[in-house]
């Protein structure tokens, strides 16, 4: 009996040292992996392929509570010394949705400048005709229409004939990869010329049709292009509110142009002639440039917070016409943003296939977007304070969910931060939630 007691004793004594062994999940290997240091500006760790890493404050329990959460996706966070204090599967290639706008907003300040303004041409012949060109500008809103109108008056226009829009300073009307040609807004397509984000809002009044915010005067035309939609998608006619992207480039056109020409009549300005689709002459002098009331920073900011995708891709489209040549394609925009990426921040290996996060065929990691992160730095007045002391950019797909930006923390300094999820279910404001209990 004195020797089976023995025998049990030691089995036991056994079975608990293969449980430290294989199980080594305990406060003392928690207190070793935080003697580990890693920074995020060395090259080591750029090459480091290991999953999981954490420091303090993040524990084994913060590693434990990501798994339940994550199936596909990963989550860095850095300090402003450059540690790495939280590291889960950071180097995985994900989808980043719309915090790619990050990026293809960095690449803009960088080649344009913070102080650059858009500019639409305006040129009359002797004839009193008038042409339009557009240059891209994202934010031909109708109070800038309004406005536009109204400077022309003052120069001392009184008279228009005809009214000619040129749309050439992009090649195509775009649709970029991820587009579902839906007439649902965040679907819009773009266009040298278009208002509104090319969109046009509508409200039904029992039978009657009219526009949908008070900015904007209903034009006989839009009906034209409702219809159309409602014809295409039947769900449309059930809905008192809707904004309705454009779909077609001409009606894209003619909808600024009739637009343009409600706004020259409410200042003044006779209008008689037709609408039409030409180029404007070259040999016209320009009677008025317009420049966007907005700087790059300014369409910057509205673009992140509002994450339009039609302002993204109207940035990145005036990118490949600015640095390439005119006139602008996506191919030329994607070639300038990917060659920005290598070339000037250093970053190998990101897929790029178009601007704003729409496309799921673009792929970033958690790495890439902590140094995008560091570059963006100087430029993060311009995201949103989307919690107290966070600002960050957001992304959303079917099945993506992300974040990434910046806390300005008591212990920690700015830290930079990195959530990007390929899952159908959407864990990130949990994720988000353990790193603000964490740091504050």
């Amino acid at each position: 009996m004195k020797l089976l007691f023995i025998a049990s004793f030691i089995l036991n004594i056994a079975l608990i040292g293969l449980i430290v062994v294989y199980f080594p999940h305990d406060n003392g290997s928690y207190k070793e992996q935080q003697k580990e240091t890693k920074n995020f500006n060395d090259p080591a760790y750029e090459n480091n392929k290991e999953n999981v890493y954490f420091r303090s404050p993040f524990g084994y329990k913060h590693i434990q509570e990501l798994k339940t959460l994550i199936d596909s996706g990963s989550v860095l966070v850095v300090d402003s010394k450059g540690q790495v204090l939280l590291d889960y599967h950071s180097n995985e290639p994900l989808i980043p949705a719309s915090t790619l706008k990050v990026i293809t907003s960095l690449a803009a300040l960088h080649y344009l400048g913070e102080d650059y303004h858009f500019h639409t041409e305006f040129k009359i012949d002797s004839k009193n005709n008038l042409f339009i060109k557009g240059y891209g500008d994202p934010f031909l809103t109708s109070e800038e229409i309004q406005g536009i109108a109204l400077r022309l008056a003052k120069k001392g226009m009184k008279k228009i004939n005809s009214i000619s829009l040129d749309g050439s300073y992009f090649a195509n009307f775009v649709m970029v990869p991820g587009n579902e040609n839906t007439y649902k807004a965040y679907d819009a397509k773009n266009s040298a010329l278009a208002a509104n984000f090319n969109t046009i809002a509508f409200k039904r009044l029992g039978s009657r049709i009219v526009s949908g915010e008070k900015e904007t005067p209903f034009v006989p035309y839009s009906l034209k292009i409702l219809k159309q939609a409602e014809r295409e998608d039947k769900q449309l006619l059930r809905s008192r509110k809707l904004r309705i992207s454009i779909k077609d480039k001409e009606d894209s056109l003619l909808y600024f142009g009739h637009l343009f020409k409600a706004f020259s009549k409410k200042a003044g300005i006779k209008v008689k002639g037709k609408i039409l689709l030409r180029k404007s002459p070259s040999e016209l002098p320009v009677y008025y440039n317009h420049r966007s009331s907005k700087s790059l920073s300014g369409v910057i900011q509205h673009l992140l917070e509002h994450s339009n995708n039609f302002m993204a891709n109207q940035i990145l489209l005036t990118l490949g016409a600015y640095v390439k040549k005119q006139p602008a394609t996506l191919e030329q925009g994607v070639a300038v943003l990917s060659n920005f990426v290598k070339n000037v921040l250093k970053i190998k290996d990101i897929k790029l296939s178009e601007g704003s996060g729409l496309s799921y065929a673009n792929k970033v990691t958690a790495r890439h977007m902590i140094k995008i992160l560091g570059h963006f730095k100087r430029y993060r007045y311009l995201l949103k304070e989307v919690e107290k002391n966070v600002y960050a950019k957001s992304g959303g797909l079917k099945t993506v969910k992300s974040l990434v930006g910046f806390m300005d923390t008591p212990r920690y300094g700015e830290v930079r931060f990195a959530i990007i999820l390929n899952q159908s279910y959407n864990n990130k404001p949990h994720i988000l939630k353990m790193l603000m209990d964490t740091f504050f």
